[in-house]
């Protein structure tokens, strides 16, 4: 299978811990540490691109692009990077609240995809890998809700993983973020160099 074009989904105005993505950990925001984890990610949010570019370093502030959509239109702005992006014929969507996705668990949904989905579910987010014929024929008659949540059209076609158990390690509240930016401060060596277990492990 070719390569995935790999998306992040971003954006500054969350319900339950606003600015989340930008929240800075051992003096670098919560993004640029799933940036580290996958590299070759673009970013996608709305058109508040300003916060991002001044709080990432340059080379990852290039990879972020604002889409003029609705907040809540998540969906269309997956829709508007695909075209900028063209050529993919499958996506991977990330979630900018999962800064310790393991690059592992990319690796292994790559490797099990079957179109026209695959998620794999772990304590530290999950990897949703689409085909982008699939996902783009849908998109016109997305409701809000699915626009929002990008991509419920895709699951009942194809299937989830679940790996792992443990507390999570995904940011949606503050106490959230304490948990994961106490996991990290417990780090001894490079976190590009901690896969999910021993992220947990250090709970």
């Amino acid at each position: 299978m070719m390569t995935p074009l790999i998306i992040i989904q971003a954006r500054l105005n969350s319900k339950r811990l606003p600015g989340k993505v930008l929240m800075p950990i051992k003096g670098k925001p919560m993004l640029q540490y799933l940036m580290e984890r996958s590299p070759l990610a673009v970013v996608a949010t709305d058109g508040n691109v300003e916060p991002f570019y001044d709080a990432l370093p340059v080379e990852m502030g290039d990879g972020v692009t604002g889409f003029d959509y609705p907040t809540d239109d998540v969906a269309s702005r997956f829709g508007g990077m695909l075209k900028l992006f063209r050529g993919y014929g499958t996506f991977i969507r990330l979630c900018g609240d999962s800064p310790l996705i393991d690059p592992a668990l990319i690796a292994a949904a790559i490797a099990l995809y079957e179109p026209p989905y695959l998620e794999i579910v772990s304590p530290v987010g999950c990897v949703e890998v689409c085909d982008t014929a699939t996902f783009l024929a849908g998109l016109p008659n997305m409701s809000p809700h699915e626009r929002e949540h990008v991509t419920m059209l895709l699951r009942p076609l194809g299937r989830t993983i679940h790996v792992g158990r443990g507390p999570r390690l995904v940011v949606d509240t503050q106490s959230d973020f304490d948990r994961v930016r106490g996991v990290i401060e417990k780090m001894t060596r490079p976190h590009t160099e901690y896969g999910w277990r021993e992220c947990v492990s250090l709970l």
